[in-house]
């Protein structure tokens, strides 16, 4: 009787850790000179104060608990706006479709200001740099 308690015991805790297997860590790497800000519903990644701005040149793991957090909001996926600032403000450069377990299934590049993404699944990358305008030709 005692093995059997034991053997449903360790069943048990092996299907409880079958959907921490199933998830992974989402890889940021901003690979730009500006800084990098995302828009979820509502929320500017930036209300996390400096952990909310991915830093030029700054590579960022967002742990799989963090979107346990935000599940409330997005529990069949989100569309994430990325911009090249550090407020969510100014001209978006793409919009990532994110899931819990899928990470990035597709992104919708804007192209704006020289930026853009790639990648997916779990690890994406911010590339480019800022578009000159044409009056900086006779400023520099």
């Amino acid at each position: 009787m005692n093995s059997f308690k034991l053997t449903c015991f360790s069943a048990f805790l092996m299907l409880s850790a079958l959907p921490t297997f199933a998830f992974a860590d989402l890889i940021v790497a901003n690979d730009t000179n500006a800084p990098v800000t995302g828009h979820l519903k509502v929320f500017c990644s930036s209300v996390a104060s400096t952990q909310g701005i991915i830093q030029p040149h700054q590579t960022i793991v967002v742990p799989q608990s963090t979107f346990d957090k935000i599940d409330f909001l997005c529990s069949h996926g989100c569309d994430v706006d990325v911009y090249a600032t550090d407020n969510c403000k100014g001209a978006k450069i793409a919009t990532v479709e994110i899931s819990k377990t899928a990470g990035i299934s597709n992104i919708r590049n804007s192209h704006a200001n020289g930026y853009y993404l790639a990648g997916g699944g779990f690890k994406v990358a911010i590339e480019g740099t800022a578009a000159r305008k044409w009056y900086h030709l006779f400023l520099f």
